[in-house]
């Protein structure tokens, strides 16, 4: 079962990462699509993940539940969580909440550029680690370091 938490959290994390807008004005600069749910087909089918969005006043997800089934064995697994920011609007805190009455939270720290340098991740009854990213003065990734 650890294996397919470690698959949720990713795939959790990149999903509201990449669904948040970097800042609460690019939703009036740009067109934003708000999407409030979406349904995954991994790994030809193995695994059906469909996670739903709840977005505060400013248009930044504010939290999520998702469903895990995994067709290979029946197992289903459900997911809730809240994400908190920074007044940059920067995702600082991710906690979830596992039908299995666990729990994990994820952090992250940012540069002056606005750049993640921190990545940290503690869960009950599971060991805690930590990513340290680095960056050239393009705010290309040149450095990533885990502690796991």
């Amino acid at each position: 079962m650890k294996g397919k938490k470690l698959f949720i959290l990713l795939m959790a994390a990149i999903m509201v990462i990449t669904m948040t807008p970097l800042t609460a004005s690019a939703a009036s600069k740009k067109t934003v699509y708000v999407i409030s749910k979406v349904t995954m087909n991994v790994g030809g089918g193995s695994v059906l993940d469909t996670v739903n969005y709840k977005y505060n006043k400013k248009g930044l997800v504010k939290g999520f539940s998702e469903t895990i089934v995994y067709s290979s064995d029946g197992d289903k697994e459900t997911v809730k969580g809240t994400v908190s920011y920074n007044k940059k609007n920067q995702v600082t805190k991710i906690k979830r909440s596992f039908s299995d009455k666990s729990s994990s939270t994820e952090k992250f720290r940012y540069n002056k550029k606005g750049l993640v340098t921190r990545r940290s991740w503690s869960g009950s009854g599971a060991t805690s680690y930590y990513y340290t990213y680095s960056y050239n003065k393009k705010k290309h990734l040149t450095k990533m370091y885990s502690s796991s």
